[in-house]
């Protein structure tokens, strides 16, 4: 038997963004230091490109999660209270996870935390693409080798997301990965339907 966990406007949007971050990520790391010369024209052009569309796809999601056909705003309700107990679970000092609905409370914070990164990755983006435009104050406030810095402290700060993400997935639900992409996961049955919903950790 299975149940419908993730919809497919999630899934689309999830999917999105994780080709985009790599797109970024590998623009902007040739963009920093360019292996081989040529492409630097290509490669700016391909990271503006794909960073509005990753902010487009975000604001999206954002709007989706409230007001969708699938909404799914709650499910990322902080829940800080049953966080330390969740802490305690990821450090194998107790054997019972927290979880109220698809996610665990560090879950929850974790993506809250990307789309806050993402946002303000943008906004440090666009002040080293246009230091002289509109965000000439925060270029001014900051200084542009502050702003390029933190550009790429927080880019390192979402590929370790991601790979700690990805290590979770595949070490701990692996059918996750599949039901990302079908939207689907088997219930578990002992006389009559339990559900069993099984996530990665983070």
């Amino acid at each position: 038997m299975t149940t419908t966990t993730h919809h497919w406007p999630q899934r689309t949007a999830h999917i999105i963004n994780l080709l985009l971050m790599l797109v970024l990520a590998g623009t902007g790391f040739y963009i920093h230091r360019p292996l081989v010369g040529g492409l630097m024209g290509l490669a700016r052009y391909a990271h503006i490109v794909a960073a509005f569309v990753l902010l487009v796809n975000l604001a999206w999601r954002i709007y989706y999660a409230f007001l969708g056909q699938y909404k799914d705003a709650r499910e990322f309700k902080p829940q800080l209270q049953a966080l330390p107990r969740q802490i305690r679970y990821y450090l194998f000092l107790s054997n019972h996870e927290v979880k109220e609905g698809l996610y665990n409370p560090l879950q929850r914070l974790a993506y809250l935390a990307v789309v806050l990164l993402i946002i303000l990755q943008g906004v440090t983006g666009y002040a080293l693409g246009w230091p002289e435009g509109t965000m000439a104050v925060l270029v001014n406030a900051l200084g542009l080798a502050e702003i390029r810095a933190l550009h790429y402290l927080i880019t390192w700060f979402l590929l370790t997301f991601l790979i700690v993400h990805l290590y979770l997935v595949l070490t701990e639900t692996p059918h996750a990965l599949s039901e990302m992409f079908l939207g689907r996961q088997q219930l578990l049955s002992t006389g009559s339907p339990e559900k069993h919903v099984a996530r990665d950790r983070a």
